[in-house]
């Protein structure tokens, strides 16, 4: 299995100053990059070839001196030459962090891809290996956000001492972030102020009447790829404390869960298909009644032959609120994975995906 040579952090650079050494294109790229935080930049060069007067930066038209970096949280080297050579020995001097414009192997840091949502941010990072790929993933991601979702990300953190205040149980107090954050709180909402009188209201009511949290969806895993499981299979999947799955499952989805969610995996007996589907509607009544929000990510055959109806039914008759979502369909997908897990059985019941046991 492949190993980072990298720990993802976010780095604090309020009041602190952000160094470029460097007057050209390459220098104008990071101090736009550097400009969307907080920090004081300041870009020295002897000679200035970009054009750096439309940026919020300190430009200083002389080359870098050791004393220049004092305070200084980051040094981006944007250059050659002597000036190159000497912020890159001061900074190591003072143990301050630089990144060296196309040479990752001398580099202390990397920049990678950003998805910028403010207070929201997402970095997308290759190790300095294909930086290309990171901007195409960051595509993808920017494709499945919601436009204001930095302004529900400020809204939800404004609520957090409210919430603790009036919800003194934690789980009743996740509930409610998730509700705040899903899909339908949102839907519709025109401005910030809307989204607050909102979440207000949201907050009354959990505490006014704690929910039931159990509650069970069926999600049909559908071709078994992980990179067509629709989007709302993944946000549930990320809300959910349990997930019970067939063997015919691939583990990428499976680990698509949050890393606390427990995993369990469902197996089939020799007892005939009615046992085993009455075994599967006793786990799930267990697991919803006990107040958990399960996912069940079913086999996409078994999903389609008419199971995850009789399981919704059941669930529902005993009083756990269960709802069946529905996964890509074999034809929708193509040919290219007609193949798949779900649909051939990778796995057999006695060799569930790696570390997860039932």
């Amino acid at each position: 299995m492949a190993v980072l040579d990298i720990f993802p952090v976010s780095f604090k650079v309020r009041n602190r100053t952000i160094v470029i050494a460097g007057g050209g294109h390459e220098a104008l790229v990071k101090a736009r990059l550097a400009t969307k935080t907080s920090a004081h930049v300041r870009v020295f060069a002897s000679k200035f070839e970009a054009g750096f007067s439309a940026l919020d930066v300190e430009v200083v038209t002389r080359g870098l001196e050791g004393n220049d970096l004092e305070g200084a949280a980051l040094v981006f080297v944007a250059s050659c030459g002597p000036d190159a050579e000497l912020a890159i020995s001061e900074a190591r001097r003072k143990n301050i962090p630089v990144n060296i414009v196309d040479q990752p192997e001398e580099c202390d840091f990397y920049t990678p891809a950003i998805i910028d949502r403010a207070p929201v941010s997402i970095a997308i990072s290759t190790e300095g290996a294909a930086p290309v790929l990171a901007r195409l993933v960051r595509g993808k991601i920017e494709g499945a956000l919601v436009p204001h979702l930095g302004t529900l990300a400020r809204v939800a953190g404004d609520f957090r001492r409210i919430a603790a205040r009036r919800l003194l149980d934690g789980l009743q107090r996740r509930r409610f972030f998730e509700d705040l954050l899903g899909d339908e709180f949102s839907h519709g909402a025109e401005n910030e102020s809307e989204l607050r009188l909102r979440a207000s209201n949201l907050l009354n009511e959990h505490a006014a009447h704690p929910p039931n949290a159990g509650r069970v969806w069926l999600v049909g895993a559908g071709p078994g790829a992980a990179d067509l499981l629709t989007l709302r299979a993944q946000r549930l999947l990320q809300s959910a404390d349990t997930i019970v799955f067939d063997a015919e499952v691939p583990e990428a989805l499976v680990e698509m869960g949050r890393r606390d969610a427990r995993a369990i995996l469902r197996e089939d007996s020799t007892a005939g298909a009615q046992a085993n589907l009455d075994k599967t509607s006793g786990l799930l009544t267990r697991l919803g009644t006990a107040d958990q929000r399960v996912v069940y990510l079913m086999n996409g055959e078994r999903f389609l032959s008419g199971a995850a109806d009789i399981l919704v039914s059941e669930l529902e008759k005993a009083g756990i609120r269960a709802m069946a979502v529905p996964g890509v369909g074999v034809s929708a997908a193509g040919r290219g994975v007609s193949r798949c897990p779900s649909c051939t059985g990778k796995y057999s019941p006695s060799q569930p995906p790696a570390n997860r046991v039932a």
